[in-house]
């Protein structure tokens, strides 16, 4: 086994932190990709229901058409309230794709970017200690030349092993830098995505909370304007409206008697 081979075997401090980056880009890669997988399958939920409240108060509106009169009024607003949640599912699903499933799917395809990262910095790494191998090749050879018994051309050889050896080790030096440099850009590039993740995700999940607690409001006020107008159908009276009840303030009390059985003194009732 050659020198190169056993340090390129040994792994430096920053070696162990790429390969604990490694391990985190695979674990988070997988866990992105069960989220975008849930997220959307309730984006086709949403569709689905959308649809299904459209076609249930198309239901509701035709029933309406063949019903008695005591129950026109309320299946045909039962129709009208279940296409206006249509609508609002059908935003919901719309907002839902834009602010949450689209930004999951970009942090899946920003990973990909760090894994091709990595990939380079381990292609960077090999390219590297392959030049180290070359260089040790190089330099035993020259050694060897060096201690053959001397023979015409010897000292060409030894010239020529020589300039190759230096080359070699040029060659070497261009790696390693490349590989440091390449090393620190990924390094760089990783925190900017831990960064960038933890600002844009908290700000995702906010985002997404904010958008069911408006869509649940939304859902509850049109079914809450239904509730009244179905109370106010009388099916005794042919589906008449009920007529609401006179305010009390226009309830006149009856005359109070007087004592004497005649009707009160008119200044004392105030007329």
């Amino acid at each position: 086994m050659t020198l190169s081979t056993k340090l390129e075997q040994v792994k430096s401090d920053q070696d162990i932190t790429f390969d604990e980056i490694a391990t985190y880009v695979q674990n988070l890669e997988a866990q992105m990709q069960n989220v975008a997988k849930h997220t959307a399958a309730i984006v086709k939920r949403g569709r689905e229901l959308a649809q299904g409240l459209f076609e249930f108060g198309l239901a509701f509106t035709l029933l309406g058409q063949h019903e008695t009169e005591a129950l026109v009024t309320a299946l045909t607003q039962m129709g009208h309230t279940a296409d206006q949640l249509s609508l609002i599912a059908a935003e919901q699903v719309e907002k839902e794709q834009l602010w949450f499933e689209e930004p999951i799917v970009d942090y899946i395809q920003m990973l990909g970017a760090v894994k091709e990262a990595l990939a380079k910095r381990q292609e960077s790494r090999k390219a590297y200690f392959g030049r180290v191998s070359d260089k040790e090749h190089k330099a035993a050879s020259l050694e060897k030349l060096k201690a053959a018994p001397e023979k015409p051309g010897k000292a060409d050889k030894v010239t020529a092993a020589e300039g190759a050896l230096a080359a070699a080790e040029e060659a070497e030096e261009v790696a390693k830098g490349h590989f440091e440099e390449v090393s620190a850009r990924a390094l760089e590039e990783m925190d900017r995505f831990k960064q960038t993740k933890a600002d844009d995700m908290r700000k995702v999940v906010l985002d997404y909370v904010q958008l069911q607690i408006q869509y649940n409001k939304r859902m509850e006020q049109q079914w809450a304007l239904l509730v009244p107008e179905i109370e106010a159908i009388d099916v005794d009276q042919g589906g008449a409206a009920v007529p609401p009840p006179a305010a009390a303030a226009s309830i006149m009390p009856p005359p109070v008697p007087a004592a004497d059985g005649g009707a009160a003194d008119e200044d004392e009732v105030g007329v």
